[in-house]
């Protein structure tokens, strides 16, 4: 038997074992001479195993040397298939939740960065010991461990939000990087910008328009319930880590991501309302002599704010905030 056909009757095996819990068929698999090594096949089985939550077999790797003291958390949440009883079996045969990966391409995101839409493992993971704030990389040196309210600005809710605050996650965990506001309006930016007729979308449209409305709530929340300041950089000067990523305030950001059909109008106005000055972003938009080479749509959404009672909004808002601030201080 040639050695291709050995590794699909090794994979015939071995994913049989996993689809039954049965730990003799991969003893079997095991002992069939094919491509990879023990140690390597080993290891492609323990992904698949966790993702198919089959605790028997997974106990049988174990027991035959396989740790699982270091598994790249991406692998272990993709799908969110992982089950919360396989998540009690792996932290309780050694495995550290808050590993954040060790591939060169790893994101440095532990486990429970991966579960900010699925509460009851969120949950599940502060109860288990899994820490809200990274304990290295917290300098501008090295490669950056996004903060997990980071994660939540961009993929997330308002709700898991005050909840991981309530719990301790810190909003600025790194002296001269904050990209939470940056994260949520970046990701408006991509996901739809609010127009067209509903009537006339196809399903993928209808959940990018859903996924849109969710996304401005979490910008509206993070500059008006918690505070973000809409002018503020995503890396302060003083930062001595090399530029890669950051583009400046909230609007830059904007104005930076430009994705073909998307005219992200709606945002641009709602920074704007909110006191976000235009000039930087104006600056990168006309960033080239060549006038065809400039971002026309971010320049005329500035326009007609400027031209459709953009400033009186803001001027109106600045009033009830100042009325706001008195009161409270009476």
């Amino acid at each position: 038997m040639d050695i291709n056909a050995l590794e699909t009757e090794r994979w015939k095996l071995a994913n049989a074992a996993i689809e039954k819990h049965e730990p003799t068929l991969l003893e079997q698999a095991t002992l069939i001479k094919a491509r990879d090594t023990v140690e390597t096949f080993h290891s492609r089985v323990c992904d698949i195993a966790i993702k198919k939550n089959s605790i028997p077999i997974l106990r049988y790797l174990i027991e035959h040397g396989v740790s699982v003291e270091h598994l790249e958390p991406r692998t272990i949440a993709k799908d969110g298939k992982v089950s919360i009883p396989t998540l009690d079996f792996l932290l309780a045969h050694g495995w550290d939740i808050n590993w954040p990966g060790g591939k060169p391409s790893s994101s440095r995101e532990p486990f429970m960065w991966f579960c900010v839409n699925d509460r009851d493992k969120l949950v599940w993971c502060l109860e288990h010991g899994a820490r809200l704030e990274m304990p290295k990389n917290k300098d501008c040196r090295g490669k950056r461990s996004p903060p997990i309210l980071e994660i939540v600005a961009r993929q997330g809710d308002s709700a898991t939000f005050e909840f991981l605050r309530s719990k301790g996650a810190p909003l600025r965990p790194y002296p001269h990087i904050n990209k939470i506001l940056h994260a949520a309006v970046q990701a408006a930016a991509c996901v739809h910008d609010g127009l067209g007729d509903p009537e006339n979308d196809t399903e993928e449209q209808r959940k990018s328009r859903v996924e849109y409305a969710k996304r401005m709530d979490m910008v509206r929340y993070l500059i008006d319930v918690v505070g973000f300041n809409v002018n503020a950089p995503d890396q302060s000067p003083e930062c001595t880590r090399p530029r890669h990523g950051e583009w400046g305030t909230p609007l830059e950001f904007v104005q930076t991501v430009w994705i073909e059909k998307l005219n992200p109008r709606e945002l641009t106005w709602l920074l704007l309302d909110r006191g976000a000055d235009p000039s930087p972003a104006l600056k990168e938009a006309k960033c080239d002599d060549d006038p065809t080479k400039w971002h026309h749509d971010f320049i005329k959404n500035v326009e007609d704010w400027e031209t459709q009672g953009g400033p009186e909004r803001l001027r109106q808002r600045e009033e009830e905030r100042e009325k706001e601030h008195k009161c409270c201080m009476q």
